[in-house]
């Protein structure tokens, strides 16, 4: 009560705190004056009323204006303190708007590293809101491939005050995988201790996928065309030699025409990547996504491996197991990506299968999900190679033998088909994984896509 009494008075015009502060004084010093002057003098006598009405007029008066002069002074305070507070509310009001209309994601941790803001970029990269991951650590996004290592140094800049920025590896809620970009900065409080982090993030998937188009169309060039040019040569000296060689002898020109075959199905694979690539970094794969019926993409892919096994007269048990699948089940795809990746997956467990091995190329339904595997009982990956089977040109063959025939054992390739197959995979959303208990062991290539409706697909 007596707060709110304080609250009522300080906020009083001062002309009203003047007259009452003034007729108060006067009203306490006649009840003060009157016993008084009974006391001394035996009576009230008018002189020594009037005497002290004037002098507690004057005093009164003197401190009022006293208590006046220090409650303007504390308005004065108060109102500049609230137009700092308005100004800073006005600040900080376009701040949120600048975050909430961002287009790069933003959120807010506090100082254990649990998020207290999402922008609404942030949802549009990662596909949560943010009621869904407001008091969740941003381990949410993690994908797991990244090693301890990356986060002990991250967070050993973060603690010693300094900005910190890199690449994560992140996992959307859909599941699909893409490449960020993060600056973190860690925010102060007056005593100097962390009190939030503040992270912003950048989709960059697309953006590392034209540099890895770009260094793989020069890779292309500069290693994959000598090989034909080689042959080139090679059918030019014996064209050369057949036209000085007596008339009975076809062998050169056989020979010749062999080396031309060769040729054209170098040029064709060569044409074929960069076509591919071109579609990859020019993003016009994504424009092509329509409803894909799996089930017979993944039948046409058996069909031409199988025919591709006869040519090569490869001694091997090939299956396909789809009856897990319905027939009309759908995903939404770039057909020609899709079945392009299926049937390089194909060609590398024939490749690396010797005879009386088997291949297997298998669908599962989980969830809204279809997995499609590519199992083998060939020669496995060689242990501590895993990690280098998606670089570019590594390869458990000798690629420089590049022996004719994608579907012989251990035949050259052209060392990029599991790098641009996890490219294809990337552009889809979906996470290529290829596992192997060790040399001789086998190898399982497997991706997960996500099932769509006549509605969805389209």
């Amino acid at each position: 009560m007596i707060n709110r009494l304080a609250e009522r008075i300080f906020r009083a015009p001062l002309i009203h705190i003047l007259w009452i502060s003034i007729v108060v004084s006067m009203l306490m010093t006649a009840a003060i004056v009157a016993p008084l002057s009974v006391y001394f003098r035996g009576s009230g006598t008018y002189g020594y009323m009037v005497t002290g009405a004037i002098a507690s007029f004057f005093v009164s008066g003197g401190v009022t204006l006293l208590i006046i002069a220090f409650i303007s002074h504390l308005r004065s305070v108060d109102n500049r303190h609230q137009a700092e507070q308005s100004a800073a509310a006005a600040i900080n009001l376009r701040l949120a708007a600048a975050l909430e209309q961002a287009g790069e994601g933003v959120y807010i941790t506090d100082a254990g590293d649990k998020i207290v803001y999402a922008n609404p970029a942030f949802t549009r990269i990662t596909g949560y809101s943010a009621a869904e991951v407001l008091g969740k650590s941003p381990d949410v996004l993690s994908s797991g491939k990244l090693p301890e290592q990356f986060f002990r140094t991250m967070w050993e800049t973060l603690r010693a005050g300094k900005l910190w920025e890199g690449r994560f590896i992140n996992r959307r809620k859909d599941g699909g995988l893409f490449e960020q970009h993060t600056s973190i900065s860690p925010v102060f409080g007056a005593d100097g201790t962390t009190v939030h982090y503040v992270a912003v993030i950048r989709d960059v998937s697309r953006e590392e996928m034209l540099n890895r188009t770009r260094r793989y169309f020069t890779m292309i060039t500069s290693h994959e065309l000598r090989t034909p040019l080689s042959r080139m040569q090679l059918v030019e000296s014996l064209i050369t030699s057949a036209l000085t060689a007596p008339a009975d002898q076809k062998e050169l020109l056989r020979q010749a025409g062999e080396g031309l075959e060769h040729c054209r199905k170098d040029f064709d694979d060569i044409l074929a990547t960069t076509d591919l690539l071109a579609q990859l970094s020019g993003g016009e794969g994504r424009g092509e996504y329509r409803p894909c019926h799996l089930y017979f993409l993944l039948q046409q892919c058996a069909a031409f491996t199988g025919k591709r096994i006869g040519e090569e007269q490869r001694n091997l048990t090939f299956t396909i197991d789809v009856a897990r699948l319905p027939a009309f089940t759908l995903v939404r795809a770039n057909q020609e990506m899709l079945g392009w990746a299926v049937n390089e997956l194909l060609a590398n467990a024939v490749r690396f299968t010797p005879d009386g091995g088997t291949v297997t190329l298998e669908v599962n339904i989980e969830g809204d999900n279809a997995v499609i595997a590519v199992t083998d009982t060939g020669i496995g990956i060689p242990k501590g190679s895993g990690r280098y089977v998606f670089e570019p040109y590594f390869a458990l063959e000798d690629l420089t033998t590049h022996s004719s025939g994608k579907y012989r054992f251990k035949s050259g390739g052209m060392g990029l088909g599991l790098t641009l197959v996890k490219m294809v995979m990337e552009h889809h959303n979906a996470d290529l994984s290829l596992k192997s208990e060790g040399e001789n062991r086998g190898t399982r290539a497997a991706f997960r896509l996500k099932l769509a409706s006549e509605e969805t697909a389209a």
